[in-house]
């Protein structure tokens, strides 16, 4: 009696913890310190930049008030409500004593031909519930029925990506996945998409056959899907990790973009907080 109390207890536990995730207070978009980054900018191809603290936008979460309110990918947030911000932990800070529906104002800068602006941006405080909610869409896969659920703010007509989605099978069971796409002017089938950060290295392995050919602007547009765990789902929104395409000739090597590492943080925050709810 007293184990299946102290499992009772440690399950409420863990609920609560998992519930208090979701419904943090969230703006509707993600992005990265510009302190601290200077050597990736540059490799971005940004100049000069007008302040040297904000945040540098990556993604800019789909039907929520901030895309409504006017926020672009690109734009550099530096104030909260007239409070300087530098970190998403600065946000937070200045979000905390408000309450979920309040207005507030993102001030900073807007990049119009090439010369930055200052700018401006009404919203609401979001629960990050309500934010991924907003920004995954549900589709049918046709060829089987299952449900699949992508984030809308995935971009589409790329050459190269490797994003995450999620699927329901029959029995409401949701599981990662992860597609590759990429373009070549040559054939090659990809047989499995291996993904390292530092010494860590896992790899997954592409079901034969799964691939559809297209042909656009000369070049053969190949998309391979397979079942993922979320320990390989953590590896890809990491920004120094390195996909690796492998195919049965050559390696095409690629390094996510900082909007799909993003995006790919949405999907696998989805997958993990429909698969703990009841």
């Amino acid at each position: 009696m007293v184990l299946r109390l102290m499992f009772c207890l440690l399950t409420l536990l863990a609920s609560k913890v998992s519930a208090d995730e979701w419904d943090a207070k969230h703006l509707g978009f993600s992005g990265i310190s510009i302190e601290g980054n200077d050597k990736l900018f540059k490799q971005l191809g940004f100049g000069k930049l007008p302040t040297k603290k904000g945040l540098l936008v990556a993604v800019v979460n789909p039907d929520t008030p901030t895309a409504t309110g006017g926020l672009l990918p690109l734009a550099i947030v530096s104030t909260v409500n007239r409070k300087p911000v530098g970190t998403r932990e600065d946000v937070s800070a200045v979000i905390a004593e408000m309450q979920v529906g309040d207005e507030i104002t993102l001030g900073g800068y807007t990049l119009r031909n090439n010369v930055w602006k200052s700018a401006s941006v009404k919203t609401k405080i979001m629960t990050y519930r309500a934010v991924l909610e907003a920004s995954i869409e549900k589709s049918v896969d046709n060829l089987n029925g299952h449900e699949v659920y992508q984030h809308k703010f995935s971009p589409k007509g790329q050459e190269k990506i490797v994003q995450l989605y999620v699927q329901k099978l029959a029995g409401n069971r949701p599981q990662l996945r992860v597609e590759a796409v990429y373009g070549s002017e040559d054939w090659l089938f990809l047989r499995a998409v291996t993904v390292a950060n530092g010494q860590t290295r896992m790899k997954s392995d592409f079901a034969i056959g799964n691939a559809t050919q297209k042909v656009r602007g000369g070049y053969t547009i190949e998309r391979n899907s397979t079942e993922v765990s979320a320990e390989f789902g953590d590896l890809i929104v990491r920004q120094e990790t390195i996909v690796r395409l492998d195919g049965t000739k050559t390696y095409y090597d690629h390094e996510p973009t900082i909007s799909e590492i993003w995006i790919n943080k949405d999907v696998l925050a989805f997958y993990r907080m429909i698969s703990s709810t009841p």
